[in-house]
């Protein structure tokens, strides 16, 4: 599922890279407003839950992995002055013959950047994430464990392509989360339709580094 995810993301990229290949090099953008698509990865955060294979490695689900795809929107103030915000879906899942797991989240970013030099621009703007649920299907048993929406701090570093219509960030975000409810839909096949809300567990850290590419149109 992940993998399918990513190689539809790529393949679009790179369509649309080749048809505005076609354009001149230097074209300049006649308007300050621009419209990007990404997709990135991340590492981090406290782990989860760890699925257990026969035959081969374990594999974590954490609280700041894995996958990010979403869009973007930036408007170039001046030379120097540009915002960024994206909204993208976050989301760190795997299965096996008996589980799947995916942890997911709506992520809402703002950022302001300065543009260093031709290649360079840095920021750091608010990070605010969304209907953040982790959903474990094992066993023939199914629950979720939903959180409070919340908000973060992020640091990004651009790289400009030259005479291309992309950009490669490099991110640090900074995060938590707080248990909201606990849902079960079904144990061991039999339907529960359950749900209790969470108290006084401790704050899950979603702090992580990413890497992304945004294709801007």
């Amino acid at each position: 599922m992940k993998l399918k995810k990513i190689a539809f993301v790529v393949a679009a990229l790179a369509s649309a890279q080749a048809i505005a290949s076609e354009a001149p090099a230097n074209q300049e953008n006649v308007t300050p407003l621009n419209f990007s698509m990404y997709v990135g990865f991340t590492h981090g955060g406290d782990k989860l839950i760890e699925i257990q294979y026969e035959g081969r490695s374990n594999q974590d689900i954490r609280a700041g992995g894995a996958i990010n795809l979403g869009a973007g929107l930036n408007y170039q103030f001046n030379n120097k002055w540009s915002l960024q915000s994206n909204l993208g879906y976050h989301f760190d899942s795997d299965n096996a013959n008996n589980a799947d797991i995916t942890f997911s989240r709506w992520a809402l970013d703002v950022i302001p950047y300065y543009k260093l030099n031709d290649s360079f621009k840095a920021g750091v703007g608010i990070i605010y994430h969304l209907n953040s649920e982790l959903d474990m299907d094992m066993n023939n048993t199914n629950s979720s464990l939903s959180f409070k929406n919340t908000a973060g701090v992020v640091a990004s570093l651009g790289y400009q392509f030259e005479n291309h219509n992309g950009w490669l960030e490099a991110r640090v975000v900074k995060i938590s989360y707080d248990a909201d409810r606990i849902s079960v839909g079904k144990v061991w096949g039999i339907n529960v339709n359950e749900s209790a809300s969470v108290r006084d567990a401790p704050s899950i850290d979603g702090n992580h580094v990413g890497l992304a590419y945004h294709y801007v149109f």
